[in-house]
């Protein structure tokens, strides 16, 4: 993982393109463990870090990332 303060944060919308899987899917690695959890920025706002998401599209096979 990189540095925090060189690292940006990624909203649902760019997480799900970025890994093209849908809102359920995505919250259903976060359960797992297979994806870390985001980050709590506001009440209503979460957001994951650009370089956790870049690791699990590095190590997830491309049948993970569908399922």
């Amino acid at each position: 993982m990189s540095n925090i303060y060189e690292d940006r944060f990624l909203r649902l919308p760019e997480v799900k393109r970025r890994i093209q899987v849908s809102r359920a899917t995505i919250y259903r690695l976060v359960e797992s463990g297979r994806l870390a959890r985001p980050h709590r920025l506001g009440v209503r706002c979460v957001a994951w870090l650009a370089s956790d998401i870049n690791d699990f599209i590095s190590r997830a096979p491309v049948s993970e990332r569908q399922a």
